[in-house]
């Protein structure tokens, strides 16, 4: 690759609301790459290309078939439906999105 030339980030987004985190996410950044899933048959389409998986709910018995997956985020504020997973990568990182909706929580209660 050309020195100064960045490859696309390719973001694979799996949610109920993907296409409006992919609009989102468009705006913000326009030079990323995104994929959107619907459902499992076609998440396991794209599980060998996956790297940076932005997700609420993923299924976690297909995220051991993605060899090259090493960013997971998901959009809510737990982990649970991703971790404990002993046929995820090591290298792959968690994070999520604590604290995002306190504000709506505390209204709501």
């Amino acid at each position: 690759m050309p020195s100064g030339t960045r490859e696309k980030t390719k973001i694979h987004i799996y949610s109920p609301f993907a296409n409006a985190l992919a609009d989102h996410i468009r705006k913000r950044f326009p030079d990323s790459e995104i994929v959107t899933i619907w459902g499992k048959e076609e998440f396991e389409k794209h599980a060998d290309e996956i790297e940076v998986l932005l997700c609420f709910r993923p299924p976690k018995e297909l995220l051991a078939q993605s060899p090259r997956i090493s960013w997971i985020m998901s959009v809510g504020a737990g982990v649970d439906s991703i971790l404990p997973n002993p046929g995820l990568r090591k290298e792959c990182v968690v994070t999520n999105a604590r604290g995002i909706h306190a504000a709506q929580i505390s209204e709501y209660v």
